[in-house]
């Protein structure tokens, strides 16, 4: 039936040969609240990685905050030195 394009048929097929991902439910802490640059905290990130504390999955969900916050950082220096100069020019 699943080689007849029935969908249904099609799905229990394929839920009995590829196992559904399931969440690893990953309980280890990386502490990214300490005062380090962004470039260290991704380290962490890619050695508990690398050691297998964490799928590529998690690591990945958590470089993409990092990138975030970064761009967060450079959006708020942007407008300092935007203020900053406002700032000399109306003297």
């Amino acid at each position: 039936m699943a080689l007849e394009n029935d969908t249904v048929a099609l799905r229990m097929c394929l839920d009995r040969i590829v196992a559904p991902l399931k969440s690893t439910g990953s309980t280890v802490a990386i502490d990214l609240t300490q005062k380090s640059s962004l470039t260290e905290k991704g380290e962490k990130v890619i050695e508990h990685l690398a050691t297998g504390d964490i799928t590529t999955s998690e690591a990945q969900d958590i470089m993409v905050t990092l990138q975030m916050q970064g761009r967060m950082i450079e959006l708020t220096e942007l407008v300092q030195r935007v203020e900053a100069l406002e700032n000399e020019t109306s003297r």
